[in-house]
């Protein structure tokens, strides 16, 4: 039997652990019984500020007589925290006598494509923009230039499935236009063709650094829905210029955990296929009620 492990980043946000506790429940309830070739458990661990951490779960898991996990870091890029973090903290799991085998992250594929498509589509109509509406896809950064790259790679990828233009942000790293600042210059953009902005968080839950963003603009609808008078700040000079911020991406990403987890081969390994790319992240079983709305 081999427990599957959701390993997060970690957040002080007051509500970061109970949606992601959230997602630890959807995955459970869309595997397989351990009976039927499903994980004998479904477990959350941190990798910084909160708890459990891995090391924490596996001995848990040793406790109870497990000797081998699957963990699935919930991250979107192979920067820091998934080249040191993580094979760092799965080291510690030896002393237990677990063998933690991990797995590609959330990574920017096709699961990933699905989410961040259809939170710009749900932002826009519970905002009543009518399009076309330009879109940034805000993610938290990194010191690794590659990573930050990679999430500029993944917006121009959407930016050809939408009439508007979308591009990439982050909160924190070395760009130097970054977090509010860079959603108003994202927004004088959006005015100056007429268009209203929408921000996609690029994050698993609520965290400080997303409320950092969200809460440095005036003028914007929130991701209730629920508008704010512009008058607040500067009318923009063109038609448009409103912004709306989409939710985080939570349960969306439940179907990329599936996935790994389905793309063990016989043996309960990781297999190759899974490594090449996020490119079959897109769970067809799980996916296919989800498809309507996010295309």
């Amino acid at each position: 039997m081999t427990a599957l492990i959701l390993l997060a980043h970690g957040s002080r946000h007051d509500q970061t652990g109970s949606v992601l506790d959230g997602v630890v429940k959807q995955v459970r309830q869309s595997l397989p019984s351990p009976s039927c070739g499903g994980p004998s458990e479904v477990r959350l661990a941190w990798l910084d500020l909160d708890e459990p951490s891995l090391d924490t779960i596996c001995a848990e898991l040793a406790a109870s007589g497990e000797r081998s996990a699957l963990a699935v870091p919930l991250l979107f890029t192979n920067a820091f925290h998934a080249r040191i973090d993580v094979p760092a903290q799965v080291s510690e799991c030896d002393a237990h006598g677990i063998d933690v085998t991990v797995t590609e992250g959330l990574g920017l594929g096709d699961g990933t494509r699905r989410a961040v498509v259809r939170r710009i589509v749900e932002a826009a109509q519970e905002a009543n923009f009518s399009g076309p509406n330009d879109a940034l896809i805000m993610a938290v950064g990194s010191s690794d230039v590659d990573a930050n790259q990679a999430v500029h790679e993944f917006a121009a990828g959407l930016d050809s499935m939408f009439p508007g233009q979308v591009t990439a942000a982050f909160v924190v790293g070395p760009e130097q236009v970054k977090g509010a600042a860079a959603v108003e210059a994202a927004r004088g953009r959006a005015a100056m063709r007429g268009r209203d902005l929408v921000v996609v968080p690029l994050f698993t839950a609520p965290g400080l650094l997303w409320d950092k963003v969200t809460g440095g603009l005036d003028g914007v609808i929130g991701v209730d829905g629920a508008g704010a008078d512009l008058s607040a700040s500067e009318e923009p000079a063109a038609p448009g210029g409103r912004v709306a911020f989409g939710e985080t991406l939570g349960s969306l990403l439940v179907p990329i955990v599936c996935c790994r987890w389905d793309s063990r081969d016989c043996r309960g390994e990781w297999s190759t296929r899974a490594t090449q790319g996020s490119r079959s992240d897109a769970r067809p079983g799980y996916l296919s009620a989800e498809e309507g709305t996010a295309a």
